[in-house]
């Protein structure tokens, strides 16, 4: 019998196995510490369900399924090469990716946790919360046949490249969300599939507009406003609608189609989508 004095001693099928168990940073550590176990682990797809990379000043998160790793600042662990092994794994596949980098993060740093990412990134579900450029750079990078999803966070008009990509245009699902938009920005957010943004207030010409504008464009297929100041009654009320039961429904005829476009007047806003 073969006596087994190390790990990397052991059959190719029992290290794949115990590979099969690590999560990325913790694949990363072994793949560097041994070619027996970068070979094995380079020959199979690794998959996870999802991905969380969360930038702040204070820290740096990486969770993997649920499965988290803290990297402070003060620490002297550098995480980016961690990050960057984890990454560039040859067969990386991601369920979903959600990316998270706060604009108080410095520039450079930033700019240096993207270059971890692989040039060419194989998910179905991406969410990011970035800056316009950042959020192009790595919508430019995904899969286009790999992809299904997407979800970006800004103004449109800042995020326009973004929406020309290949990436954007053909995923199945798309979806803006803006904060704190104003109502004259309203038109931004004509042309869009899915978008979710807040408002001060919103009166009912104010609606009827975005409306009618909705029922023009023939991919639009849903949106939530929620309104800061908003009195559910009031507006239903001034829509001719009863406001005395739980779902307040409007229905508006598309024109040149048998569709509608249906409204839920909710406590804190409206839910349009396309029927």
């Amino acid at each position: 019998m073969q006596k087994i004095n190390e790990l990397s001693d052991l059959p190719l099928e029992i290290l794949a196995m115990i590979t099969g168990y690590l999560e990325p940073v913790e694949r990363a550590y072994l793949r560097g510490m041994s070619r027996k176990f970068r070979a094995v682990d380079d020959i199979e797809v690794l998959y996870h369900s999802q991905i969380l990379v969360k930038y702040t000043p204070s820290s740096l998160m990486l969770c993997a399924n649920e499965k988290k790793f803290f990297y402070d600042h003060h620490d002297k662990i550098d995480p980016f090469d961690r990050f960057t092994q984890a990454f560039r794994h040859p067969k990386l596949q991601l369920g979903a990716l959600i990316l998270e980098l706060s604009s108080q993060v410095p520039l450079e740093k930033r700019e240096k946790l993207l270059s971890c990412l692989p040039p060419s990134l194989h998910v179905k579900i991406v969410f990011i919360d970035a800056s316009p450029d950042e959020t192009f750079k790595v919508v430019s990078s995904l899969k286009q046949e790999a992809l299904e999803r997407i979800a970006v966070k800004g103004c449109p008009v800042k995020l326009a490249n973004v929406f020309e990509t290949e990436q954007f245009k053909q995923a199945k699902h798309t979806n803006v969300a803006c904060e704190k938009v104003r109502t004259k920005d309203f038109p931004n957010f004509f042309n869009l599939r899915n978008f979710h943004i807040q408002v001060t207030s919103l009166s009912l010409n104010q609606f009827r507009n975005l409306r009618d504008n909705l029922a023009k464009n023939p991919a639009f297929e849903s949106c939530r406003l929620k309104v800061t100041i908003f009195r559910r009654s009031e507006f239903a009320a001034g829509l001719g609608l009863e406001h005395d039961q739980d779902n307040i429904i409007q229905r508006h005829p598309i024109p040149g189609s048998i569709g509608y476009l249906e409204t839920e007047i909710k406590n804190d806003g409206l839910f349009i989508k396309r029927k």
